[in-house]
Protein backbone atom coordinates (compact mmCIF):
# COMPACT_ATOMS: atom_id res chain seq x y z
CA UNK A 1 0.00 0.00 0.00
CA UNK A 2 1.45 3.41 -0.84
CA UNK A 3 3.00 5.36 2.04
CA UNK A 4 2.70 2.39 4.40
CA UNK A 5 6.16 0.82 4.31
CA UNK A 6 7.40 1.63 7.81
CA UNK A 7 4.06 1.25 9.59
CA UNK A 8 2.69 -1.79 7.75
CA UNK A 9 4.85 -3.57 5.16
CA UNK A 10 8.01 -3.92 7.26
CA UNK A 11 6.21 -4.96 10.47
CA UNK A 12 4.27 -7.59 8.51
CA UNK A 13 7.50 -8.95 7.03
CA UNK A 14 9.05 -8.96 10.53
CA UNK A 15 6.07 -11.00 11.75
CA UNK A 16 6.33 -13.44 8.84
CA UNK A 17 10.03 -14.18 9.37
CA UNK A 18 9.53 -14.54 13.12
CA UNK A 19 6.33 -16.64 13.13
CA UNK A 20 6.22 -18.46 9.77
CA UNK A 21 9.77 -18.30 8.38
CA UNK A 22 9.27 -20.88 5.62
CA UNK A 23 6.26 -19.06 4.19
CA UNK A 24 6.57 -17.78 0.63
CA UNK A 25 5.28 -14.21 0.33
CA UNK A 26 3.93 -12.44 -2.75
CA UNK A 27 5.09 -8.83 -2.87
CA UNK A 28 2.59 -7.15 -5.12
CA UNK A 29 2.43 -3.68 -6.62
CA UNK A 30 -1.17 -4.11 -7.72
CA UNK A 31 -2.82 -1.93 -5.07
CA UNK A 32 -5.70 0.15 -6.40
CA UNK A 33 -7.51 2.83 -4.48
CA UNK A 34 -11.15 1.83 -4.08
CA UNK A 35 -14.28 3.31 -2.55
CA UNK A 36 -13.38 6.09 -0.10
CA UNK A 37 -9.63 5.67 -0.54
CA UNK A 38 -9.97 8.15 -3.39
CA UNK A 39 -10.54 10.82 -0.75
CA UNK A 40 -7.05 10.32 0.74
CA UNK A 41 -4.16 11.66 -1.32
CA UNK A 42 -1.59 9.51 0.49
CA UNK A 43 -3.21 6.23 -0.65
CA UNK A 44 -4.95 7.35 -3.85
CA UNK A 45 -2.20 5.96 -6.10
CA UNK A 46 -0.24 2.83 -6.98
CA UNK A 47 2.92 2.08 -4.99
CA UNK A 48 5.96 3.67 -6.62
CA UNK A 49 8.80 1.57 -7.99
CA UNK A 50 10.96 2.96 -5.17
CA UNK A 51 8.45 1.77 -2.56
CA UNK A 52 8.33 -1.68 -4.14
CA UNK A 53 12.12 -1.84 -4.30
CA UNK A 54 12.39 -0.90 -0.61
CA UNK A 55 9.95 -3.62 0.47
CA UNK A 56 11.65 -6.26 -1.72
CA UNK A 57 15.08 -5.26 -0.38
CA UNK A 58 13.81 -5.51 3.19
CA UNK A 59 12.34 -8.97 2.51
CA UNK A 60 15.68 -10.09 1.04
CA UNK A 61 17.56 -8.68 4.04
CA UNK A 62 15.33 -10.70 6.38
CA UNK A 63 15.78 -13.85 4.31
CA UNK A 64 12.12 -14.09 3.36
CA UNK A 65 11.26 -16.22 0.36
CA UNK A 66 9.22 -14.02 -1.91
CA UNK A 67 7.88 -14.00 -5.39
CA UNK A 68 7.49 -10.61 -7.05
CA UNK A 69 4.13 -10.23 -8.76
CA UNK A 70 3.51 -7.38 -11.18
Amino acid sequence: MPNHIECCSKPILDYVIREIPKCVVNIMGQYRAQYKAYNYKEINRHPTSEEMKEVKSYAEKLGILFKPVS
